[in-house]
This record gives structure tokens, sequence and C-alpha cells, in this order.
């Protein structure tokens, strides 16, 4: 059992009294102040905790008391009501083992937050006795059970050229629509890079997303491209040309709406997931427009055809 004061706001606001000073002063006389710190003792770091050495008050001792706040005298039950509550551990059970959550707070680079992790980890098992193991319990891209998530990718880009392959009735011009896809991603390794991300879910997200929309730009040119090689004869390079300044237009007002579309999520976001999301995706479609116009003549099947 543990005694809880609840504060009466009426009483409170009639007498302009402050609620942290309240807090202080009642903390004092009930005998809960208390530190926690680390010092070094013996020539290591321990853990050190200070309490007050005093009785805790009774209930009745506790409503009678008068205390003083900015000038202002008052009884405590006056503005404040005692009750007791039942406190219990809460236990987790997952998978039939019980789980308690560690929580710390480590300020340092990503890598060595990772680094020093993984070493906590590796002791702490190697002291627990067997049944037992310490592990983290959130996702993180480093973490080979998270290594799924590059199937993901794997997946997409097959279905990619299936559905090109059979758009174009060809097996060798939907290798440029999928290889257009890893290189837009160069754009989002050096967004996160710039702006000192770490690789997340989000980036895996991005990831997927730039993949839909990245080989439209690609699908638009090549299929207008084979449009004119049925209809017209002439140089495959001339064609390619007039097929991408035909598409040009589409292509750019495609990017700049979604990167348009994303920015609330780079200004205003606070989920560290959308603004993961949001800025790999708007770099690597950045970077995809000129993978267009510099690297899209050289990939196969665009320019070499029989």
């Amino acid at each position: 059992m543990k005694n809880y004061a609840k504060f009466n706001s009426e009483p409170l606001l009639l007498r302009s009294i402050d609620g942290s000073k309240l807090f202080q002063s009642i903390s004092s006389y009930s005998g809960n102040n208390e530190w926690f710190g680390w010092m070094p003792i013996a020539g290591k770091v321990q853990a050190l905790k200070i309490t007050q050495d005093t009785d805790t008050p009774s209930d009745f001792e506790f409503d009678q008391h008068i205390i003083t706040v900015d000038s202002v005298s008052f009884r405590l039950g006056n503005i404040t009501s005692i009750s007791s509550r039942k406190i219990t551990d809460n236990i987790y059970r997952e998978n039939q083992q019980y789980v308690l959550t560690l929580a710390y707070n480590y300020i340092g680079p990503d890598k060595l937050v990772e680094k020093t992790l993984k070493k906590n980890l590796e002791r702490i098992n190697a002291s627990l006795p067997v049944g037992f193991t310490a592990k983290t319990p959130y996702n993180n891209w480093f973490y080979e059970k998270n290594f799924w998530s590059y199937y993901l990718v794997g997946v997409m880009l097959l279905f990619i050229y299936i559905i090109s392959a059979a758009l174009f009735e060809s097996l060798i011009q939907p290798f440029a629509v999928i290889m257009v896809v890893p290189l837009s991603f160069v754009g989002c390794f050096i967004t996160y890079w710039l702006f000192n991300l770490p690789f997340d879910q989000g980036t895996i997200a991005s990831f997927m997303l730039l993949g839909g929309l990245v080989v439209n730009s690609v699908i638009y040119i090549q299929n207008e491209q084979n449009n004119l090689t049925k209809n017209k004869r002439g140089n495959v390079s001339s064609k390619f040309v007039k097929a991408f300044r035909f598409k040009l237009i589409p292509i750019v007002l495609t990017i700049l709406s979604t990167i348009l579309g994303l920015l609330p999520f780079v200004v205003y976001g606070e989920e560290p997931f959308w603004y993961s999301l949001a800025l790999g995706t708007i770099g690597g479609l950045a970077f995809s427009a000129l993978v267009l116009i510099i690297f899209m003549p050289f990939l196969p099947g665009v320019l070499k055809r029989k």
C-alpha cells in the first residue's frame, strides 16, 4: 500500500499558491526528499542514494500540519485529500516467458550507442543463469532479425520486372527499369549522411516508396520510345531524345508534387519514422532526376536494340 495526496484546485487558485513550491514543501515535510546519483567511492563509481532521516507522518498529522508557501499559511487538510492505493509489480509475459524491461539513456553517436548496447548485452547474457536472456526489444536496422526487410526490396524489384516485361514484351528492357531503383537509393544514402540520420524502419519504407515512384519515369520514356519505334523509322537515339522530351513535363510534375507533398513531414514532423521516410524519399526522388538525365541512355535496352 502507498499513500497519495490529491490537490484540490479551487483552494489553490483562491490562495494563488504555486504548485511547484507547494510540492517542494510537502516533500520536505513528508520525508520524501531523496537524491540519486553516482559518486567515486574507493576508486570506483558507485550508486548513491541519500534520504531524509525523518519518520513519515501519519494521515492525521499530515491533515493538521500547517504549511507556509509565499507568505500564505494554510492547513494541508484544506487543500489535499489522502488516499491509499495498492501497488503491485507488473511483470509481463510473452511467449510463456516473463519479461522485465530495463531502460537507459546513452548520449553519443549512433554507432557508438549500437556498439555499447551490443557489448553490454553480451556481458549480461554471459553472467545470467540458464533460462534467462537479455535482448533489445525494439526493431533496428542492424539486427539480424530484421534482415527480412531486405527481401521486401528484392520482391518489389521482381514484381516490377514481371510487370515491365509484360508491358514492353521484352526481357531486356525491364532491366533498365529496375536498375534505376538502386541508383535512386544513392540519393537516399546521401541524404541520410548529410542530415546524420540513422537507418531504421523509415529507411526501408522510403526504399519501397522510391521503388514505386522512380520506375514510373522510366516506364513513361520506354513506352513512348517503343510507340515511336513501331510507328516511325529512324535512329534509335533520336527516338529516345524525342520520347524523353515528350515525357519530361509529366515526370518533373510528378517528382515535384511528391516532394511538396512530403515536405510537411520534414518541416513539422515529430515522429522519427515519418521524418526519416519523407527525407529519404525526397533525396531519392531528387537524385533520380539526375539518374534519368545522365545514366538512362547507358542502361540496357534503351539505345542498343536489335
